[in-house]
């Protein structure tokens, strides 16, 4: 929902909806949302910099993934993986 800006943080631990209230009365109906969770739009893919990581005695430099773009990847995987088992 971060992700979405359907929340504003207000600190660290308080946020604030900021979407369409609607009532649902069982989980099924919350597939009627379901498609404006799948339309994230990417606003960045690394975070800026670049970050060395030490493993033993070798160090690894490289970029990070943003947590957007991790959510975007995560779901289209778990997307194939469904239709490999299917």
């Amino acid at each position: 929902m971060l992700l979405l800006e359907l929340i504003k943080p207000l600190d660290s631990f308080r946020f604030t909806y900021t979407g369409q209230v609607r009532t649902f009365h069982a989980f099924a109906d919350l597939s009627e949302i379901k498609t404006s969770f799948e339309q994230v739009e990417l606003k960045r893919k690394f975070l800026p910099g670049l970050f060395t990581i030490e493993f033993g005695e070798k160090r690894f430099r490289e970029r990070l993934e943003s947590p957007e773009a991790m959510a975007l990847r995560v779901r289209k995987q778990m997307a194939a993986d469904a239709s490999i088992r299917n």
